[in-house]
């Protein structure tokens, strides 16, 4: 039994090696390649900009709730987009920064943006209507646009599959915005 579990833990160090030299490779591959380049640039707006509008134009007595919104659709983006990358389904070039395997712009700001400005805009209308609306804006505008620019490269995804995960991280962010969480102190 020790004889396998010394097993177990080489292949696993073997394995460790083998990534840490890969993360390494990337970084070297971002250092050189990647930073100060247009693409890069374009993601340091995308990153920066949409949070600066929604300062401005926020609903000022919504922002707690927005705010807690915005950080539930980030940890999605992100173990969504880490699941996809590390399964090989597709992946990011020109990363804003080079250690994260997810497109920093998409999952911490432009997915979470969309959203809360979605739900501050026409409350009145139906969240059904405006999922479908993000549900498609973002699978058929936005992943496209960045796999043109060259940002995001599918390999066994299509742009269809997305429509119903954006519609339901819409309708359930939509749900909890909706709640009238009272936390003691």
């Amino acid at each position: 039994m020790r004889l396998d579990y010394n097993k177990s833990i080489q292949k696993i160090n073997e394995n460790n090696n083998k990534i840490t030299a890969l993360i390494q490779q990337r970084q070297d591959i971002w250092v050189s390649d990647v930073v100060f380049t247009w693409r890069w640039w374009l993601g340091l707006a995308f990153t920066i900009i949409p949070w600066i509008l929604w300062c401005i134009f926020r609903k000022k007595e919504s922002t707690d709730r927005l705010l807690y919104v915005a950080f539930l659709v980030i940890i999605i983006s992100v173990v969504l987009d880490v699941f996809g990358d590390q399964y090989g389904i597709w992946h990011y070039r020109y990363n804003v920064v080079p250690i994260l395997p997810t497109y920093f712009p998409w999952d911490f700001t432009l997915m979470p943006i969309s959203i809360i400005f979605l739900l501050q805009f026409k409350p009145n209308w139906s969240p059904w209507i405006k999922a479908f609306i993000f549900a498609l804006g973002s699978s058929y505008i936005g992943e496209p646009i960045f796999h043109w620019i060259g940002v995001y490269q599918t390999i066994h995804w299509r742009f269809t599959y997305s429509v119903p995960i954006q519609f339901c991280i819409y309708l359930l962010m939509h749900y909890i915005y909706q709640k009238n969480f009272h936390f003691q102190k």
